[in-house]
């Protein structure tokens, strides 16, 4: 025992005098392996941090949720996409929401949206290309609009189809540099005044698309239909399965009109 210390001791008695005869050498050698350490380190950071965002951006469609509409996008697209067979099936409307709700026992919500992108004025100020989003409800349900300054749109606003809105940060920090300042302001949309209630809290850019809450302006579907029915506003219904149950049941269940929509 006593030997094999002796040997320890004289190991790493000669190992520290050679590193300290070779200093620079010795340096090189750590500042090598800590930048790799470091590398390594930062790889797995940058990988966990994008996994990360990707699941929370995916959750952003909806927990367990289809969407249902005309266009089939697991046909995929580029200049092979057979858009003849979809262009002519029926698109969704705001009617079948009751028939989903009544026939599909493992829906949760069921929710309508038209959209479109056009300007949002406000006195001579214009800003292009923001998002219309008419929803209906229950999308709040399926998805929270998170908002950071005045509230989201009542029921009863739902109902009668008020002139009001919501509008991203991005749209509010353009019009009126700070956003809660946006709150009561009326904006013209499609030659038509809304009251702005609300300020959606920015959410920043997103990798994979999405709802780019940031750009849009969210109004009661009831009063969207007037001014984006007719403007290609791309009806979409949006379905979430009860809970505890798979998205499996709930596209078993919605197959009775599979063969007029795709289901996405």
């Amino acid at each position: 025992m006593r030997r094999t210390i002796e040997i320890i001791g004289s190991s790493f008695k000669m190992a520290m005098q050679e590193l300290w005869k070779n200093k620079l050498r010795t340096f090189l050698s750590l500042f090598g392996i800590t930048i790799g350490i470091f590398c390594i380190i930062g790889v797995l950071a940058t990988v966990n941090s994008l996994q990360h965002n990707i699941q929370t951006e995916l959750k952003d469609f909806g927990k367990n949720t289809i969407y249902v509409d005309k266009w089939d996008y697991a046909a995929g697209g580029g200049p092979d996409y057979p858009w003849w067979k979809f262009v002519k099936r029926p698109e969704p409307k705001f009617d079948e929401i009751k028939q989903i709700k009544e026939r599909t026992p493992s829906a949760k919500y069921v929710a309508f949206n038209i959209n479109a992108n056009d300007n949002v004025e406000y006195k001579d100020n214009s800003l292009s290309g923001v998002n219309l989003y008419g929803n209906s409800e229950e999308f709040q349900s399926i998805y929270t609009v998170d908002i950071a300054y005045g509230r989201y749109i009542t029921e009863s606003e739902f109902d009668h189809g008020s002139p009001v809105i919501v509008i991203g940060n991005e749209v509010a920090e353009k019009l009126f540099v700070s956003p809660e300042v946006a709150i009561g302001k009326l904006l013209q949309v499609r030659g038509k005044k809304l009251e702005v209630i609300g300020i959606i809290k920015k959410q920043g850019k997103s990798m994979i698309g999405g709802w780019q809450f940031d750009q849009s302006v969210i109004m009661p579907y009831k009063f969207a239909r007037d001014i984006m029915w007719a403007q290609n506003s791309s009806p979409l219904i949006l379905v979430q399965a009860k809970d505890n149950l798979q998205i499996v049941a709930l596209k078993d269940d919605l197959k009775w009109n599979n063969e007029s929509y795709s289901q996405t």
